[in-house]
């Protein structure tokens, strides 16, 4: 078993061992999928993958904070954030391991 974060261009290489394709067919379809994933994402589309989990993006609202250098209080300004919520068979699934 491999240790440390599985990366593209790891799973580009198991996407080409298991499909019969070459490493660079497989990276491009690693590229694309990411990337229209992202273009889904950033036109606040929700990125279902049954049986893997959901990504939506969710709204921040203006809140007060501190800074942790100066202790002075600041005002964090709203945003976007990417949510990702996990499906009961991947839950199930790391949980065995």
């Amino acid at each position: 078993m491999l240790k440390g974060p599985c990366n593209r261009t790891e799973l580009a290489d198991m996407l080409a061992k298991e499909c019969g394709i070459t490493k660079k067919q497989a990276g491009l379809a690693v590229s694309v999928m990411i990337n229209h994933m992202i273009t889904a994402l950033s036109e606040d589309r929700i990125v279902e993958l049954k049986g893997f989990g959901k990504f939506e993006v969710n709204e921040r609202s203006e809140r007060k904070g501190i800074n942790p250098i100066t202790k002075e209080a600041i005002v964090v300004p709203a945003s976007k954030v990417v949510k990702f919520r996990s499906s009961n068979t991947l839950k199930r699934i790391v949980n065995e391991k």
